[in-house]
This record gives structure tokens, C-alpha cells and sequence, in this order.
């Protein structure tokens, strides 16, 4: 059986995966979560803080890196 992609990882190996994260994915997680901090949704007041911007919350981030890591772990997936 063949492991991680092209085989055995070795030491020092890396790998690299994005994924643009959307406006929709932020309101679809806020709809699920209930997370309504404006720091998360409301630009001009996100803007004001000191981040300057728009913050995804963590759980779009922990879901994300679950469902790339576990990416191609399925067949078929």
C-alpha cells in the first residue's frame, strides 16, 4: 500500500494546501455557531480594531485544516 500521496513522508518534507476563505463561509459558520461577534462580520467595525480587519473565527480555521488533512485519507475523497 502506497502512503501519503507519492509515498513514505521523510523527514524534513513539506506540503503546502490554501483555500480562500469566503464572506459565505463566515456567515454560513455564524449561522451554525452563533458566533455574532462584529469582529467576524461587520467590516467597518472589525476595521477599527487592532487586527484592521475582518477575523475568521476559529472554528472556520480548525474545520478547514480538519477537512484538508483528512483529505484524500477516504477513497474517493
Amino acid at each position: 500500500m502506497t502512503a501519503w500521496p507519492r509515498g513514505k513522508p521523510t523527514v524534513g518534507q513539506t506540503a503546502r494546501r490554501s483555500r480562500l476563505v469566503t464572506a459565505r463561509d463566515i456567515e454560513l459558520f455564524t449561522e451554525i455557531s452563533g458566533d455574532r461577534n462584529p469582529l467576524h462580520y461587520n467590516e467597518e467595525a472589525a476595521r477599527a480594531t487592532r487586527f484592521g480587519g475582518i477575523v475568521v473565527q476559529g472554528g472556520v480555521t480548525s474545520a478547514i485544516l480538519n477537512g484538508r488533512a483528512n483529505c484524500g485519507a477516504v477513497k474517493g475523497s
